[in-house]
């Protein structure tokens, strides 16, 4: 387990946090971690072959560059909860089976909130966003989420997914 003890900035092209092992659980303890606009990594970076990450509670922005995210966890069977991910390019980027829960993601450039398969995602928020607002893969379920405002779809799920009580 590892919390943030203050706000982080990134210089360009560095990622704010990388993860390199299973079963790592981040506090963000409130803080912010900020990149630096266009020129940089990823906020948080999990590569796919990781799994079980758990990051909670604090805020990822201004991770702007091209193809990156506030969170990018493309690993298996991570937990996301309390995180706004704002003016990122992505604002979440989460892998199968993931549960994101409580959190926000405006004003990124691309998806607010994007996971691969058999995802949960629940009483969450997207707007602004110039992609979709939350676009979930097949077999994952979006419930009490709101998404207004976005370019793209507000709610985007694939086959056999289940979207209920959300706006």
């Amino acid at each position: 387990s590892y919390y943030l003890t203050s706000n982080l900035t990134a210089a360009a092209g560095q990622n704010g946090i990388t993860v390199e092992s299973d079963d790592v659980t981040i506090d963000l303890n409130g803080f912010t971690l900020t990149g630096s606009g266009a020129t940089s990594g990823h906020g948080i970076y999990q590569a796919d072959t990781l799994r079980n990450l758990r990051v909670h509670n604090g805020n990822v922005v201004q991770w702007g560059g091209l193809g990156r995210s506030g969170v990018y966890a493309d690993g298996k069977n991570n937990q996301f909860d309390h995180i706004q991910a704002a003016t990122n390019y992505w604002g979440i980027w989460a892998g199968e089976g993931s549960t994101i829960s409580d959190c926000s993601a405006p004003y990124n450039r691309n998806d607010g909130i994007q996971t691969g398969p058999g995802a949960t995602i629940s009483a969450c928020t997207a707007s602004y966003n110039s992609g979709d607002g939350l676009n979930a893969d097949w077999g994952s379920t979006i419930s009490d989420c709101s998404a207004y405002n976005n370019s793209g779809d507000g709610l985007n799920a694939d086959w056999g997914s289940t979207i209920s009580d959300c706006s």
